[in-house]
């Protein structure tokens, strides 16, 4: 989850290059720009006055670039950047941005390092269809299994853009990772083993890449309701539990 940085006259110093003195300039931002940089500042009457040392204009920057990015890799959506983490030469490698778009219910990340600008807002995008696409082929092997949830968290390129489907994802076991439970019906916990045995057995052949937390469980939420939130919100009805990790290429 984003942190709010305040960053110290030293660290300005450290970002515009160590030197005692910071480059200052004086340009003309939006609101939006200005409001984000004395978030992660310390010198707000002197951003107010629109003067900026070197750091701080290379965020403003890089808040144009990320935003001009996102709108070509995702053409349907329009942005909003909601935070930033700059790179300091210290222990953020990386500037971070955390961007959201109109009915989108969570922040995204957007990193800014060696391999040039990379976000994860793809996950949102597919996250459904494969989940979808995931149950059935587990449903196969496993008829009790019941749900899946999955965060795709792997910063990536533009070539993992709108247009990625659950398919490309699991032929493509190089590039998107992800995080998944797998919520199966189960009530006796000697079953739920072998169950598990079959899951793990399912994703090892199909080479779906991910690391992955199996759980039985006695019961389930209502029609329409997230099975994640109900086993979160009342695990006295986890039965069994086993996690697994699959980064093997594809047996089938």
């Amino acid at each position: 989850m984003k942190i709010k940085w305040l960053y110290i006259l030293a660290v300005s110093c450290c970002l515009a290059g160590c030197s005692d003195t910071p480059e200052e300039t004086e340009t003309t931002h939006t609101q939006e720009k200005i409001d984000l940089l004395k978030s992660i500042s310390v010198d707000e009457e002197r951003i107010d006055e629109g003067k900026f040392y070197s750091w701080q204009e290379e965020i403003l920057v890089q808040y144009d670039e990320a935003l001009e990015y996102l709108s070509r890799k995702y053409p349907s959506y329009e942005f909003t950047i909601t935070d930033c983490r700059p790179e300091n030469k210290i222990n953020n490698m990386n500037t971070t941005f955390w961007f959201t778009a109109e009915g989108v219910p969570e922040d995204y990340e957007l990193c800014i390092g060696d391999s040039g600008y990379e976000d994860n807002f793809y996950g949102y995008l597919v996250k459904e269809d494969y989940e979808k696409s995931l149950l059935e082929i587990l449903q196969k092997a496993v008829p009790e299994t019941a749900a899946v949830s999955t965060v795709f968290y792997t910063v990536l390129g533009e070539k993992y853009d709108e247009t990625l489907t659950p398919a490309k994802i699991m032929a493509d076991s190089s590039g998107v990772t992800n995080s998944t439970e797998i919520f199966i019906l189960e009530q006796d916990p000697v079953q739920a083993e072998k169950f598990f045995e079959e899951i793990k057995e399912t994703l090892l052949y199909k080479g779906v890449y991910g690391s992955y937390h199996i759980i039985a469980v006695s019961s389930g939420p209502d029609s329409g309701k997230d099975f994640s939130e109900f086993v979160k919100n009342d695990q006295s009805v986890i039965v069994a539990d086993q996690r697994y990790n699959n980064f093997t290429h594809r047996l089938s």
